[in-house]
């Protein structure tokens, strides 16, 4: 099983939040909570994340989320409250190809941008697509094969809106779907947006 959802952390700039998906074999028992993966990468912007649950071995029957999230004592001495928001939680079965994610730039020229991404699973290749602002990867765009998470995007146009998404190629497991976008301008600062999907990892049932 894998779950994703969507969350952020707000409050004083210092916090550090968490997220924890684990098992419980009594609700009325927090001790009988068993972590099994955990999200701890929360920044003040909504992202997509998704958790294993693939290691639990165990018997209990309720799936539990455990927030952590610790406030800071404020610049004038306040204590600051930090709080997690969560939305559009899915639950399904493991894709036996499952998608890279955290696709960022870290290089940005006014003709390219350079970007990577944290692979999920057993693939060997992954296919980059860059479209202008808000194109389906699935109909259009320009596709870029690499065998490594890192790719420079050239040729491009200085200050015109970029989308890119990113997927696994697992061989005889087929393709993931696509992650992203990641929302670039050559020469320019780079955004992110994440709140348009196409496909989704886990569907509900």
């Amino acid at each position: 099983r894998c779950l994703t959802l969507y969350a952020k952390l707000t409050g004083y700039s210092q916090n550090t939040g968490s997220i924890e998906v684990g098992v419980m074999t009594n609700v009325d028992d927090s001790t009988s909570f068993v972590p099994v993966d955990i999200v701890s990468n929360l920044t003040s912007i909504y992202k997509e994340y998704e958790l294993s649950l693939e290691p639990y071995e165990g018997l209990g029957n309720y799936l539990a989320l455990r927030l952590n999230a610790a406030g800071s004592e404020g610049e004038y001495g306040y204590y600051m409250a930090a709080t997690i928001f969560i939305d559009s939680v899915v639950v399904d079965h493991m894709p036996s190809c499952r998608r890279p994610n955290d696709l960022v730039s870290t290089s940005n020229t006014p003709t390219s941008v350079t970007v990577t991404w944290n692979p999920k699973g057993h693939e060997e290749q992954w296919a980059v697509t860059i479209g202008d602002y808000g194109f389906d990867p699935n109909e259009t765009g320009h596709v870029h094969l690499t065998d490594t998470n890192v790719m420079v995007l050239d040729n491009l146009v200085s200050g015109t809106i970029y989308d890119v998404y990113v997927r696994a190629n697992c061989g005889g497991d087929g393709y993931s779907v696509w992650y992203g976008p990641l929302t670039v301008i050559p020469g320019l600062i780079i955004f992110r947006s994440e709140e348009r999907r196409v496909g989704k990892e886990c569907r509900s049932r």
